[in-house]
């Protein structure tokens, strides 16, 4: 319920207009750091938004521990503005997206848990 109650204060907290700019940024990397928490380690979790106008955002979070046992959280977003060309989002990256989403569950297909952990044992590498 922690990462649904997060989501839930992040939508919230955009829509609420009484917020001013600053205390908004500081509820956001509050929301972030919680949400990181909840990560396992060197795992990247990357969302797509695309806007009714055709732009995208892409946001990833990302959550490694040093040697030292220091938790370091790292962020990522990027905007991808729409061309003037009659090329999209849709047509650019989803589709290829897509296909490769396909090719890599006929690749998966028929795989079972032993053979998996046969295949990416790092002591059989």
């Amino acid at each position: 319920h922690e990462l649904q109650d997060n989501v839930k204060t992040l939508f919230q907290m955009f829509d609420d207009e009484t917020i001013d700019c600053t205390h908004r940024i500081e509820r956001f990397q509050f929301i972030l750091k919680d949400s990181a928490s909840l990560l396992p380690e060197n795992w990247t979790v990357s969302s797509l938004a695309i806007c009714p106008t055709g732009e995208m955002l892409i946001s990833s979070i990302r959550k490694n521990v040093t040697n030292g046992e220091q938790t370091i959280i790292k962020t990522f977003n990027v905007c991808i503005m729409q061309s003037g060309n009659k090329r999209n989002a849709h047509s650019d990256l989803l589709i290829p997206l897509d296909q490769i989403i396909d090719r890599s569950q006929r690749q998966l297909h028929g795989m079972t848990e032993e053979a998996q952990t046969e295949q990416y044992n790092e002591e059989s590498v």
